[in-house]
């Protein structure tokens, strides 16, 4: 995005180096000088739930949606199906990520109780490996380097996940392929699971302050230049992202909203855009 928007004049876009989905929106509320930010669509109810943190769904707001990133089980030859993790230690990646956010609050819906291990996905497979740990769980857009850099070792594999009513809020179903992980998954096999889209999350600021002129220079800049990241040599997957679709239980910034409606005026019939 930087690549695209940062024009070095009008607006500097400076990409941090973060602890995840939770890690993020946590800066958002706290951290001077955030103002966007990358996270989950779950992530909000985590913030009112769990951490009880006031009008959150007020303060926290989102420009877009993004990619879906998927959930990735990934388990010992023992381990067969999700159940059988119960009472074993499973790695959620470390604190703050996505992983740790979304892994849990699956094993939790489905009833599973686990033993939660956060530590790194490196050291999570040398675990694996020992024996130490049954499974790991990393949440992220398919096809992921972590996987794909992965050599075949005997029994290791993605367990499914079964989408039904109790994920339909946030959720949206999914698979796992030979086509994402060839060394991983079987030709014409395909593995079930669950994604989560990933949101361009922004803070709520007053009209007329600084922060609110800062964020929606960046808004102008990302709807203006949208196109663009859509080109090569970008990820493929902005070329899936629906700006005009909606994300349950959030809010769309004001200055999205308009420059929304700016982009259906200009298009023929005030189509959606894309």
């Amino acid at each position: 995005m930087a690549k695209v928007l940062d024009d070095g004049d009008n607006l500097r876009v400076i990409p941090m180096v973060t602890f995840g989905a939770v890690g993020n929106v946590n800066d958002l509320l706290n951290l001077r000088g955030v103002d966007v930010a990358i996270t989950q669509a779950d992530v909000l109810d985590y913030f009112q739930r769990e951490l009880k943190v006031p009008n959150i769904t007020a303060r926290i707001q989102y420009i877009s949606p993004l990619y879906l990133a998927e959930v990735h089980v990934y388990a010992r030859a023992e381990i067969k199906t999700l159940a059988d993790l119960a009472g074993r230690k499973v790695a959620f990646n470390t604190a703050g990520s996505a992983a740790n956010l979304t892994g849990q609050v699956v094993f939790r819906r489905l009833g599973i109780a686990v033993e939660p291990v956060l530590i790194n996905n490196a050291l999570a497979l040398e675990r694996m490996r020992s024996g130490e740990i049954a499974a790991l769980v990393h949440v992220v857009g398919k096809p992921n380097e972590l996987f794909t850099s992965l050599r075949a070792e005997p029994g290791f594999h993605f367990l499914p996940i079964e989408y039904g009513q109790a994920f339909e809020d946030v959720y949206l179903p999914s698979i796992l392929s030979a086509e994402d992980y060839p060394q991983l998954i079987a030709p014409n096999e395909t593995v079930p699971t669950l994604a989560v889209v990933t949101v361009l999350a922004v803070y709520n600021w007053p009209k007329n302050s600084e922060g609110f002129r800062r964020v929606s220079r960046f808004v102008d800049a990302y709807f203006a230049k949208f196109q663009q990241l859509r080109n090569p040599p970008f990820q493929p997957k902005w070329k899936d992202i629906n700006l005009a679709a909606t994300v349950p239980g959030w809010t769309r910034f004001s200055v999205a909203e308009e420059a929304l409606a700016r982009m259906r005026a200009a298009r023929p019939q005030g189509g959606e855009p894309r």
